[in-house]
């Protein structure tokens, strides 16, 4: 199922960390994200599933786009395995839910 949601909190500052990460780099980038995920950064707004199946196995993974990144250049495309970080991003997660 697909998800549109404002980011706050947790969500900014990962997003900063990914544009330190990705911006201006070629390529998927793994290593110190959630869920043992990667992301790449691409041009404008592309076809994110299409770009996420390029970087990996999407099967039980979800599939994060972060678009106006690096400078509004461009979209981030996420990919984090085995795990949901959707409420994290938007800032209301409660971990009485889990």
């Amino acid at each position: 199922h697909i998800h549109f949601v404002h980011y706050r909190g947790y969500g900014t500052s990962l997003k900063r960390r990914l544009e330190g990460r990705v911006c201006g780099r070629y390529g998927w980038h793994g290593g110190g994200l959630p869920c043992g995920g990667s992301a790449a950064y691409f041009p404008g707004f592309p076809a994110v599933f299409s770009k996420a199946m390029a970087g990996g196995h999407i099967h039980h993974a979800s599939v994060i786009a972060w678009p106006a990144s690096c400078g509004g250049r461009g979209t981030i495309v996420e990919l984090a395995y085995g795990c949901s970080i959707e409420h994290q991003i938007r800032g209301d997660y409660n971990p009485r839910y889990r």
